[in-house]
């Protein structure tokens, strides 16, 4: 069931509107059994379910965000997952596969304390008893479900972890790496000067385009974990400036 839902999700990321009949024909089963699943995925606010149709929820979010490039995500949140030892404290600071590599972790059973900023990412956790998280206080930002500002910045001064995982919203093969919001790459920026090691995950589409805000020359990151789909150019410029590449 749940390989038929990533693939309902799959064909909704490409064509945004999909009859019922045309999801039965593709997958192989029964209306019935489609209509259970759709309602099963409105019920998750991935898409919505009405006369005869789904439609894809929100593009920008997370839970949405999430389900594109999803086979991708997964193999790098798993891949980044290794790192993580038992007792470990970490922080992980925001987006589609920083919650996933959260969600695996707890999935796991190894007993990892979270520092985030993501009040989704607290949420998507909280059923895990080995997961204990500490979330910053701070200005909400109700699009991308973060707390950003001074408040946050302040109190993420006192803590020292080994590594910070953080998602990335562009490239540019002479500057780095890109945000898309000012705020989140501040408080980016401070999270990365109380970690020993910054790693950054993201699927490949992201090495594709610049973004609005610089927010990490080369010299800042340690390792970027991503899929085998990365560009040639945006590979070796990774390791000519002696990043570790992980590729899944």
């Amino acid at each position: 069931m749940q390989q038929r839902q990533d693939k309902i999700i799959e064909i909704l990321n490409k064509k945004k509107k999909v009859e019922v009949n045309t999801l039965s024909a593709e997958l192989g089963v029964s209306k019935v059994t489609i209509r259970k699943d759709l309602n099963s995925l409105e019920e998750q606010g991935l898409l919505k379910h009405t006369h005869g149709f789904a439609v894809l929820s929100d593009p920008q979010d997370l839970k949405v965000r999430m389900t594109v490039n999803y086979h991708q995500k997964i193999k790098i949140a798993k891949k980044a997952a290794e790192l993580v030892s038992d007792g470990d404290t970490i922080m992980i600071e925001s987006g589609s596969v920083c919650a996933l590599l959260a969600k695996v972790i707890g999935e796991s059973g190894k007993h990892v304390t979270i520092i985030t900023i993501s009040c989704f990412i607290a949420d998507f956790v909280s059923s895990y008893p080995n997961i204990q998280t500490f979330l910053t206080g701070g200005k909400y930002q109700t699009e991308s479900k973060v707390l950003v500002g001074s408040l946050a910045k302040e109190l993420l001064k006192k803590f020292h972890v080994k590594y910070l995982f953080l998602g990335t919203d562009g490239f540019s093969i002479e500057d780095g790496f890109y945000n898309n919001n000012i705020s989140r790459a501040e408080i980016g920026e401070v999270m990365a000067e109380q970690a020993e090691n910054l790693i950054i995950l993201t699927d490949s589409s992201k090495f594709n385009h610049e973004n609005l805000i610089h927010q990490f020359d080369f010299d800042k990151v340690t390792e970027v974990i991503t899929d085998a789909d990365i560009t040639k150019q945006a590979k070796n410029v990774i390791k000519k400036n002696k990043i570790k590449l992980k590729l899944v």
